[in-house]
């Protein structure tokens, strides 16, 4: 089986996750982008915001309101020069 479709056939149970919450579409768009985010590989605010047509803040704020980490990896994204950025959300106690 092709890399690609390996990879999404693992995903399929967090994009049903996404599907079905009652999250904005925008929240869903960006969520199941990082499905697409490969294992041990990166990408940035900017390249995810630029790909889905927002900006790197926008992206920021739906990370941080990702329910379903570390299943949906928002891990993956950091900031432009490759470091973990600014995180701002809050962890469960």
């Amino acid at each position: 089986m092709p890399w690609l479709e390996q990879q999404q056939q693992q995903m399929q149970p967090q994009l049903a996750l996404i599907a079905a919450s009652s999250r904005t579409p925008f929240e869903k768009r960006v969520w199941a982008a990082l499905c697409g985010i490969p294992r041990g590989r990166v990408t940035t605010y900017g390249h995810l915001s630029a790909h889905l047509g927002s900006s790197p803040r926008a992206v920021g704020n739906a990370l941080r309101r990702n329910p379903f980490a570390p299943a949906v990896p928002c891990h993956r994204v950091v900031a432009t020069g490759m470091s973990l950025g600014g995180f701002k959300g809050k962890w469960p106690r």
